[in-house]
């Protein structure tokens, strides 16, 4: 219930197969060039009021890893290459600590997202998890989580120039480098690679999602379920589905939702639905496309539509495998 600091001069730290718990309103402080690594059912949870503070440097970087990474602090458990980290080694952190701000800049989280079926952690399987909190994750690498880079649940976060990388695990079918339900979303300036699917969206109160790049995502490089909040400048190329994927309704009732341009297209996965007493803003250099595997797929309007082109193909409308390309 104390606060506490790593230092540099003693790294690197093992957390050795235990569930370390933060609270009472405590603060873990990291020093930049720290290297934490976690052994089997090892993490770090934050619960009521207690933060981290991870501010690291482009130089000096602070590493969450596995107690098998010999990338980060040498061989740690001296086998060589007896032994190879993979997906889940490690629980990850776990933050749902209303009320108090965590802040995580220049930082690198591998290997994390372990959970037992049936057991702990099973709301979380990300190297990082934040629930019903605010946080700020800055210029911080997030790779080969067990499902997710990184998990939210109805917490309050910004993103901004993250790497999500390598989040593809096989044997799990739902990973995602960015994984979003309820809460209030910014992601700005954001790259997504390599992931199974790039960006998820559940059902968020408030979304700004800007200015990021997806490249080489096996399937969606974003999916959005329910209201859309605002998207725009976002680009993409070599993904599965190389899209905005929306489904279930995109709108808020009393209210105007706007889609603004992407180079990204947005396409419409199943009935997507326009609500009662609101309307969908089109704007000009819009792209629309219907999802046309195994399902139908088409735009159902109960409040209003706003399509604002000026001149013939400002706004598009399609499938997925007409021109430009899905």
């Amino acid at each position: 219930s104390s606060d506490l600091t790593l230092s540099a001069s003693r790294s690197p730290y093992l957390v050795d197969n235990t569930l370390q718990t933060f609270n009472a309103s405590s603060t873990l402080t990291i020093e930049p060039g720290v290297v934490i690594k976690f052994y089997n059912d090892a993490g770090w949870q934050f619960i009521n009021g207690a933060k981290i503070l991870v501010q690291g440097t482009s130089a000096n970087p602070i590493i969450f890893t596995s107690f098998y990474d010999d990338s980060y602090a040498g061989d740690t458990n001296g086998d060589a290459t007896s032994t190879l980290p993979s997906f889940g080694n490690w629980f990850g952190l776990r933050i749902d600590s209303p009320g108090a701000e965590s802040i995580i800049s220049n930082a690198v989280f591998r290997y994390g997202g372990k959970y037992y079926s049936g057991g702990g952690w099973t709301d979380s399987k990300a190297n990082l998890y934040i629930a019903n909190s605010p946080a700020t994750i800055s210029n911080s690498i997030f790779e080969y989580g067990k499902v997710y880079g990184v998990r939210l649940s109805a917490a309050s976060s910004t993103f901004s120039g993250n790497t999500f990388k390598y989040n593809n695990n096989s044997e799990e079918g739902g990973s995602t480098g960015l994984y979003a339900e309820l809460g209030t979303l910014t992601v700005n300036s954001n790259s997504f690679s390599n992931n199974r699917r790039g960006l998820y969206i559940a059902n968020a109160n408030s979304t700004s999602v800007n200015s990021n790049t997806f490249t080489s995502n096996a399937n969606e490089a974003v999916s959005s379920y329910g209201y859309i909040g605002s998207f725009s400048n976002n680009s993409g190329s070599s993904n599965g589905v190389n899209a905005i994927s929306l489904s279930g309704t995109i709108t808020q009732n009393g209210a105007t939702t706007t889609l603004a341009a992407n180079s990204l297209p947005y396409l419409l996965n199943g009935n997507v639905t326009i609500a009662t007493n609101s309307a969908l803003a089109v704007n000009p250099g819009i792209v629309i496309k219907g999802w046309s595997i195994g399902s139908t797929s088409y735009l159902d309007v109960y409040g209003n539509l706003v399509v604002a082109g000026t001149n013939f193909s400002d706004i598009v409308f399609g499938s997925m495998f007409s021109s430009p390309a899905k």
